[in-house]
């Protein structure tokens, strides 16, 4: 164990395939706790192919491992593969549906193929199971907004904020939407986009959303053409 423990600790230096040549104890290693902290210290170093590799042998040795399953799929959304993300979470919510957070990944990797409604299922079930987890409020309500439910969004952000205070983005915490019959009113901080992130598709999109509903349609434009850039596909 000593021989594994030390690989594993400088495992961030090292591929799969390298493991698998040095290391003849580890390789017919059968314990799959072992390959599931492998694959973690490979995923946490941004291996994801590596740790996909790690995942499968501890999956190979426990088809039921609900959480290599859902690392597997963390790996796979990492790498833009949605698909393989979606089944992995599935797999793991097959073998534990009580799963809270693969419900939350499996609605993260349906946000990414655009199918919202489905998202927003997943989401809520995750919250059903386990209503104390802030980032799931947080990326219910992004989906939320996509379906255009922008109200319900926002009591989304805020039930997210009540469960761990200062989570939520300075963009978001600074924005103050008012529903005044058919009329919002959005903080200037909000729509100007102080603390937005400038690479997040959804963080443009919500502010495309909240410009729009302000009637500033050019600058509402762009944004929604600045999230589509960062993310095509939505």
């Amino acid at each position: 164990m000593l021989i594994i423990y030390i690989i594993l600790f400088g495992v961030g230096g090292a591929s799969f395939s390298e493991l698998n040549d040095d290391s003849i104890l580890l390789t017919n290693q059968s314990d799959p706790l072992v390959w599931y902290e492998i694959g973690e210290a490979f995923l946490n170093a941004g291996k994801n192919n590596d740790s996909i590799e790690a995942f499968n042998k501890a999956i190979e040795l426990n088809q039921s491992y609900s959480a290599a399953w859902k690392q597997k799929g963390n790996a796979f959304l990492n790498l833009s593969r949605y698909n393989d993300a979606l089944m992995c979470y599935e797999k793991a919510i097959e073998i534990d549906p009580e799963y809270a957070y693969a419900w939350n990944n499996r609605g993260v990797a349906l946000h990414k193929l655009c199918r919202y409604d489905e998202a927003l299922s997943s989401y809520d079930k995750a919250i059903e199971i386990d209503p104390n987890t802030a980032d799931t409020w947080i990326n219910r309500g992004i989906a939320l907004s996509k379906l255009g439910r922008h109200s319900e969004a926002i009591s989304s952000y805020e039930r997210a904020n009540d469960i761990e205070p200062g989570i939520l983005d300075p963009w978001y915490t600074q924005a103050s939407v008012l529903n005044d019959s058919s009329m919002y009113k959005v903080n200037t901080s909000y729509y100007i986009g102080t603390g937005i992130k400038p690479m997040d598709a959804d963080s443009w999109n919500l502010r495309g959303i909240a410009l729009d509903e302000i009637g500033m349609y050019e600058e509402a434009i762009r944004s929604f053409e600045r999230a589509i850039e960062i993310d095509p596909l939505c």
